[in-house]
């Protein structure tokens, strides 16, 4: 689908019209049991659950308005609930009510949103979970009190998918855009941290000015004028030691972009430092 951008919209209706009818599309439509169910369970971690494959058939492109996504949904609807794929507490819940956790209610919501169901429910629990600082986790609050990338990002793209179903109110989109803040800013961090880390086994400095270019609009000016330079014998960013476990493909590529035009750092020496132990 991503290859018809631009293209007319009898173009894209007639390519997203063989997703039910064609490939892997009519391939996971066919694999739902009678009970409304892929995977016989509403959500497990072997992926080929009921909310995975409605995942999969919304990032395909399913259009929501098909016979045959009708059909599929009805039977979610009807008869598929959270009965041993959750707490006991939500058992009784039919698919679309969600459980406990924002990361898969997020997902649940995302699909529902997007297939035309009512969600309505799980967008509530949703904004009263949302954190401080602006995201969400799903060990919040008794193991967690900041927020999780990943459960963010889910969460934002259900709220996403409610707005652009017709459902947009003021506290969906207030909640949503404080998530994009803090997802912005903590990426910026990440890839800042990258540069502090790097440097330090190399020859060269990072400044204020480089870490501005590498963080984007989203650092504190605070931060910034506190790294002032940082070489192998200063680290004086106090970011979490954790915040490494969580970099990306996509942030050390554009970290590295910024280390090899500022600084001249290559990939192999950030990856196989140079300098010190």
């Amino acid at each position: 689908m991503r290859d018809l951008t631009g293209r007319p919209e009898r173009e894209v209706a007639a390519e997203r019209a063989r997703i039910s009818t064609e490939g892997a599309g009519a391939r996971l439509l066919a694999l739902q049991a009678d009970d409304g169910r892929w995977g016989g369970a509403a959500w497990n971690r072997g992926w080929d659950s009921t909310m995975h494959v409605l995942m999969l058939l919304r990032d395909l492109g399913l259009d929501p308005a098909s016979d045959q996504a009708r059909r599929v949904l009805g039977l979610v609807r009807e008869r598929v609930t959270w009965q041993g794929c959750g707490p006991k507490e939500c058992d009784g819940h039919v698919f679309f009510e969600g459980e406990v956790e924002p990361c898969i209610n997020a997902q649940v919501g995302a699909v529902g949103a997007y297939f035309g169901q009512d969600v309505r429910g799980i967008v509530d629990r949703l904004l009263d979970e949302q954190l401080p600082d602006g995201g969400w986790n799903c060990e919040a609050p008794e193991r967690s009190t900041r927020s999780s990338f990943n459960t963010t990002i889910c969460v934002l793209e259900a709220l996403l998918e409610y707005e652009r179903a017709g459902h947009g109110a003021p506290a969906v989109t207030e909640a949503r855009l404080r998530g994009q803040k803090y997802h912005s800013l903590h990426r910026s961090l990440l890839r800042l941290s990258l540069l502090i880390v790097a440097t330090r086994y190399t020859d060269r400095q990072i400044t204020s000015e480089i870490a501005a270019k590498a963080g984007g609009d989203y650092l504190p000016p605070g931060l910034l004028s506190e790294i002032g330079s940082v070489n192998s014998d200063r680290f004086p960013c106090s970011l979490p030691g954790e915040i490494m476990l969580h970099i990306a493909w996509e942030y050390l590529r554009e970290g590295y972009s910024v280390l090899n035009r500022e600084l001249g750092i290559t990939l192999a020496e950030s990856c196989f430092p140079v300098k010190g132990n």
